[in-house]
């Protein structure tokens, strides 16, 4: 397989060849599963540009009104941390889904990692 910039069915990457030096661009997009996901980021890093998405609850870590701090100071800094704030269940969420995808198409990724949640 020769080096180049993916293209997905949904057209999310751009269709354009790497340049030998340049980065891929990952983005994990998780509610769930923090520390596991955090191992996977704090991994790519080293080869990948990380744009890590995930949900303001610290339900997970134990932890209610720091839990940014805390998912913040997990990740290795070259990761790049955004934040989905409020429920997916209040009407103000349609705002922030649209603030996050934005910033998702212009980190323009390579690869969507998505850590899907079900109990």
């Amino acid at each position: 397989m020769s080096a180049g910039r993916l293209q997905s069915k949904d057209g999310m990457g751009s269709g354009e060849a790497l340049d030998s030096g340049e980065r891929m661009r990952v983005v994990m997009i998780l509610d769930y599963f923090f520390y596991y996901a955090a191992a996977i980021a704090n991994a790519l890093v080293d080869q990948a540009d990380v744009l890590f998405v995930t949900r303001d609850h610290g339900e997970e870590l134990g932890a209610c009104s720091e839990a940014t701090d805390r998912k913040r100071k997990l990740l290795d800094p070259r990761a790049e941390l955004v934040v989905l704030r409020g429920r997916q269940s209040e009407p103000g969420s349609l705002s922030e889904i649209a603030r996050v995808g934005a910033l998702i198409r212009r980190f323009d990724p390579d690869i969507v990692h998505s850590q899907y949640h079900k109990d």
